[in-house]
């Protein structure tokens, strides 16, 4: 009995939690459409409006997460550093080619719509910060894992994400 409840959920999703998130991602859905609707254009698909963008959106971040959970969780911890200096390389050259909206130049223009890599650089830093942790304080010459420079090792790859987001603030 104990086999057939632990492969009923192969990809270890706890149904509560996917629940609240798809029960909130619609509700914001919602609430996007009912700020921007127009009679004109009533269809829920139509990719003119916001609610049409935010909906293809939703559905290919559903896809996304679904090719996340089906892969081996390896691939990104392994390659956590990579997707790391990756971001650290979008945020510093969005500085320099990046589209001014709202004031701040901190979007790449990639045709009808834009990229946010401060965006990407959550997910990146949440993927690193987890890495620096591992790293066992011995290795670091620190002495015991309790001690205050290991607590604070993942202080430098935080700071200067949020550095980098931060001058975007003020780039021109």
């Amino acid at each position: 009995m104990a086999r057939n409840r632990r492969n009923r959920n192969r990809l270890k999703i706890d149904p509560v939690v996917a629940l609240i998130y798809t029960v909130l991602v619609f509700w914001g859905w919602l609430s996007i459409h009912s700020a921007v609707y127009n009679e004109e254009a009533a269809s829920l698909f139509n990719l003119t409006q916001e609610y049409g963008k935010q909906l293809l959106f939703i559905g290919g971040s559903f896809i996304i997460i679904l090719g996340i959970l089906l892969s081996n969780y390896r691939l990104w911890t392994n390659f956590a550093p990579f997707w790391y200096i990756l971001t650290l390389i979008l945020l510093i050259g969005v500085l320099f080619v990046g589209k001014k909206i709202g004031g701040a130049r901190s979007w790449y223009a990639l045709g009808s719509f834009s990229l946010q890599p401060s965006e990407v650089a959550k997910f990146a830093t949440a993927l690193m910060l987890p890495s620096t942790w591992d790293i066992p304080a011995q290795t670091c010459g620190y002495g015991p894992t309790d001690s205050l420079p290991h607590r604070y090792s993942s202080f430098p790859a935080s700071s200067l994400v949020f550095n980098l987001t931060w001058a975007q603030r003020s780039s021109t």
